[in-house]
């Protein structure tokens, strides 16, 4: 059982990286791509369009630690294994929530910057 939550931690993490990428997406398309706009890009925004390709990485090498931890945890005690999944279990979410936050706010800032909401 605790292989297939440790599998579960892994696409919960590439579904989160998934929904990131769709939410800087418009912002990409819409003043990189098909600029149909002079305004300066948000420097939060220039930096998450910039950093797009490498974050593919995070999904990878999330998936090798948890190759890593799944061989580890193969020998040990129930209890201990159950400590180490509850931890990879909170770092997937986190890490995942942290990904969703950076790029969603990322592809915000530019439809608030052209609405004249933020100067």
């Amino acid at each position: 059982m605790w292989k297939l939550t440790v599998c579960c931690n892994v696409f919960v993490l590439l579904l989160f990286w998934l929904v990131s990428q769709v939410a800087i997406a418009p912002a990409h398309n819409l003043l990189v791509r098909y600029a149909e706009t002079d305004a300066a890009l948000p420097i939060f925004t220039y930096l998450a369009i910039r950093l797009r390709g490498w974050s593919q990485l995070v999904p990878w090498v999330w998936t090798a630690l948890t190759l890593i931890l799944a061989f580890r945890l193969k020998g040990r005690d129930e209890i201990i294994r159950k400590e180490w999944i509850m931890l990879h279990t909170s770092l997937s979410v986190f890490l995942g929530l942290v990904l969703l936050f950076f790029f969603g706010l990322a592809g915000i800032l530019p439809v608030l910057k052209i609405g004249a909401v933020i100067p």
